[in-house]
């Protein structure tokens, strides 16, 4: 099938049979929603509108920016209302043409200083700049400037805003009361409404209002390969690009290579919401309809520009039609409204209509899945389902034919007091799953369905595993009660087949026994081990065997060690790594490996990377590659050796004395000058090292190689980290390049002046970048998600501390599951900190033990107290009947 075809038949399936009630968009206006935000489509918005010509937003939020008293809010709003050409005000009674005055002035200090009490650390205000593209109309800036504030902040935060025109940029200063009692401390925070990405799709929004086009892509998206100049560059006359170099390089070109395939597919897109309009047009009467060729062609171009090395400059974009960019997103929003509608049909179907309506769903899926680049595809809809499992659509149509012969009275036999719903499952046979998503996702619910009725945790290995037997048994069942004969080794296949795609096995063991021995290694004690493993798991000896937990209060370990052999149920990555590691360490040259096919194969990577010969595994192609980048990785990398064989470090007593001193030292060993590498957990300002009353301070927060976590500070990473575009997931080294001397401001804390003092700081430099593709970008963030949440969410499980020791423990894994950021308005009492963490009397729980177990925020501590001894009186109530109402 025609990519434009494929399309064409996608939106017309979806836009035709009902899925959505909306209008045909042909030439109509709607209310600005902000276009991109929250939409899976947003991306692509955004770059239909740069290869359209429009011109770029740029939103700043100033560092250091923030008022901590009334005198400094007084200079700071007559800095920026002075000669400015309107002022906009969130009260309404101040808003004007030219500067306010100094009784104006004063009567917003007064009001909002009036609520202020604890000043947060970043400040009581935040100032924002909104720069315009050069030669924008005042009055557009002015009326963009007021939509924007009354979108964003009318009837949450106060705000004060001035627009200017003085300058080569027109621009507005936001100025932002961060207080609000509905609405708590105002934050720029990723992923969420008021972030830079979101507040940049709702200008470009409301430009089309007022007649300028902006848009809000990013530069990788516009082709921009180098990194633009900095602030500092900017102030020196220094305004060329910083190039990239080596893997750095190396990502941005192959994220722009990615862009360049998306344009493509936007120009199909274009082409075929063109053809539905002009089929519309011919056959249904349509008055008129939006030819979008010079969009589809500009798309092509910019496709084509991004692949020879050429950036999308706006003003070799010029000239198209503001009504075919407004088509065409309206197209995409038409889209995924009816996306959400089905999602929506679906949830309110019953259980009997609801397989026919995913079918269809899915079917749509797939076509459109056909009409994107290959490399950005989702191989689920292009694989057929397996030829063993029941919902299979050759074994589903044999079970329907039987079931429509002999009637359906056995299957609901089988399923009934199972907590499957037997019309659903009738319903899924008659429409079968032609792949292998709707086979899995069909699978995944019935296992859902299993762990629910019977109370099973699948997060839990062991729950898990019986919630697969359980479902095994059902499917079993089935087949008998529908005519599907199907064998032994055909059940077990459908057991790991869906499951494995979802990180859940079954409950077979991962095995790796030794099978050479380096002679190095063989001067080792058998069950040696390095140091960071005591300081990562927690570990029970016996005299021929030690058992690895990763908390203490798990009932099953990680993995057991036999000296020469390594096993372990739970089979995934991080302990696949950490088996292999362990190997490495006590120098073994060949192994076998057994197991759950994933968990083969990243033994064999990971071996293979450290030379270590591994058997039982047949790579493929990917998997060599795999081995190589790891294996140069490893050979590149120099980075102090802090671990140490137990058999060097003694025993008993000296052994603890060793383990204590190696986790006291760690930190410190890493040798920032060589490189320190790992997986970014989090990066941002925070006090320094965690500490109450400490100034703010960037860090990046590293998860070694060895799993321990460890804290980068300094001032300068946070211009190396935000250059680079590093987010949470990606494998970074850092690496100081040196020292240089600085001049910085701050406020004498007993005098009130600004003074000057010169210091010295770290120059840091990343390389080695390594990420995740473009097209994973969803999955990751919700996976990484996920994780987040059930790490914090262990917390609620945890025993109140018995006495300092245990304190000491408690303090330790709250630190280790929560970010700077969360860390720091916990210890200002603030409890939304662990959001993710069990019910609400949970966090104060956990709140309370933790701030007296850290001991140093008795203001806080005295907060979280009086809450939670309100809410444990309220429960004790609650559970004596009392009613308090």
């Amino acid at each position: 099938m025609a990519r434009n075809d494929a399309v064409a038949e996608v939106t017309g399936a979806l836009f035709d049979e009902g899925w959505t009630k909306s209008a045909g968009g042909r030439g109509e206006q709607s209310k600005p929603r902000g276009g991109g935000r929250g939409s899976r489509f947003g991306r692509q918005q955004e770059m239909a509108r740069a290869a359209s010509g429009n011109r770029s937003i740029v939103v700043k939020l100033v560092r250091g920016g923030g008022c901590v008293n009334s005198r400094q809010l007084g200079n700071q709003l007559e800095y920026v209302t002075g000669k400015a050409d309107v002022v906009i005000e969130s009260s309404g009674t101040l808003e004007r043409e030219g500067s306010l005055a100094p009784s104006e002035l004063r009567e917003v200090v007064d009001r909002w200083s009036d609520d202020w009490k604890t000043a947060p650390r970043a400040g009581h205000t935040a100032h924002l700049i909104v720069s315009f593209p050069p030669e924008t109309d005042a009055r557009a800036v002015q009326g963009i400037t007021q939509r924007f504030c009354e979108e964003m902040f009318e009837g949450k935060y106060d705000f004060v805003a001035a627009t200017h025109s003085d300058r080569h940029h027109p621009h507005a200063h936001i100025v932002v009361n961060r207080h609000s009692e509905d609405h708590g401390l105002f934050t720029l925070r990723a992923g969420t409404e008021h972030s830079y990405e979101n507040y940049k799709q709702v200008i470009a929004e409301l430009g089309r209002y007022h007649g300028v086009d902006l848009e809000a892509s990013t530069r990788l998206e516009r082709g921009h390969v180098h990194r633009p100049a900095t602030d500092a560059d900017y102030r020196d006359g220094q305004r060329a690009e910083r190039p990239r170099t080596g893997a750095d390089l190396e990502y941005a070109q192959s994220v722009i290579a990615k862009h360049a395939q998306n344009y493509s597919a936007l120009a199909a897109l274009a082409r075929g919401i063109s053809a539905i309009d002009h089929t519309n047009f011919e056959g249904k009467g349509s008055v008129t309809y939006t030819r979008l060729g010079d969009l589809a062609e500009n798309l092509d171009r910019a496709g084509a520009d991004l692949t020879a090395g050429r950036p999308i400059i706006p003003e070799n974009y010029g000239g198209i039609p503001v009504e075919q960019t407004e088509r065409f997103n309206d197209a995409l929003q038409r889209l995924e409204r009816a996306l959400d509608d089905a999602d929506t049909k679906m949830e309110q179907a019953t259980p009997a209509e609801r397989p026919t309506l995913e079918a269809r769903l899915n079917e749509a899926h797939a076509i459109l899945n056909k009409a994107l680049p290959e490399s950005q595809r989702v191989e689920d809809y292009e694989a057929r389902a397996s030829d063993l499992g029941i919902y299979a659509k050759d074994n589903a149509e044999i079970a329907a034919a039987n079931i429509e012969a002999s009637g359906d009275t056995a299957l609901r036999e089988v399923v009934k007091d199972t907590g499957l719903d037997a019309d659903e499952i009738i319903e899924r046979l008659k429409a079968g799953a032609p792949n292998a998503a709707l086979e899995q996702q069909w699978t995944l619910c019935d296992i859902k369905v299993i762990a629910e009725r019977d109370g099973l945790d699948l997060s839990d290995p062991q729950d898990l595993d019986t919630a697969v037997e359980k479902l095994d048994d059902i499917y079993d069942r089935i087949s008998d009660a529908t005519g599907m004969e199907l064998t032994t080794e055909q059940l077990e296949a459908v057991r790991h087949r869906d499951i494995s795609a979802q990180n859940i096995s079954a409950s077979r063991n991962g095995d790796v026994a030794a099978t050479s021995i380096s002679e190095e290694g063989r001067q080792l004690e058998p069950l040696d081990t390095p140091a960071s493993y005591y300081e990562r798991f927690v570990v029970t000896k016996d005299a021929d065997k030690q058992e690895f937990y990763r908390n203490y209060n798990d009932e099953r370990p990680a993995f057991v060690d036999e000296g020469s052999s390594l096993s372990t149920k739970a089979c995934d990555k991080a302990t696949a790594l950490d088996m292999v590691n362990l190997a490495a360490h006590r120098g073994w040259e060949s192994m076998k490996v057994s197991g759950p096919q994933d968990f083969r194969r990243e033994v064999w990577i990971e071996g293979a990377a450290k030379g270590i010969t591994v058997e039982g595994y047949k790579p493929n192609e990917r998997d060599i590659e795999e081995a190589a980048r790891r294996g140069d990785l490893e050979r590149a990398r120099t980075v102090t050796r802090t671990d140490t064989p137990v058999s060097e470090r003694g025993t008993g007593a000296d052994r603890n004395t060793s383990a204590q001193s190696a986790t006291k030292q760690t930190p410190e060993a890493i040798n920032y000058a060589q490189g320190v590498r790992g997986e970014v957990v989090a990066h941002g300002e925070a006090p320094y090292k965690n500490e109450k009353d400490a100034a703010e301070s960037y860090f990046v927060r590293l998860r070694l190689e060895d799993g321990r976590m460890h804290d980068v500070w300094g001032k300068g990473l946070s211009e190396v980290a935000n250059d680079n575009n590093i987010k949470a997931g990606d494998k970074i080294t850092l690496t100081s390049t040196g020292t240089q001397q600085v001049t910085f401001t701050e406020r004498d804390p007993r005098t009130g002046d600004v003074v000057k003092h010169d210091a010295m700081r770290r120059s840091w430099d990343v390389s080695d970048i390594q990420r995740g593709l473009v097209a994973a970008t969803t999955v990751t963030a919700a996976t990484a998600g996920v994780a987040l949440v059930a790490a914090k969410s262990d917390l609620a499980k945890m025993p109140s501390p018995a006495d300092a020791e245990d304190a000491a423990k408690y303090k330790q894994a709250v630190e280790e599951r929560l970010t700077p950021d969360e860390l720091a308005r916990l210890k200002e009492g603030d409890v939304s900190a662990l959001d993710g963490v069990g019910t609400d009397s949970q966090q104060l729980r956990v709140a309370h033990d933790y701030l007296k177990a850290d001991g140093q925020s008795p203001e806080a501590l005295k907060q979280v107290s009086e809450a939670y001894r309100e809410d444990l009186a309220a429960r004790r109530a609650q559970d004596r009947g009392i009613d308090h109402g």
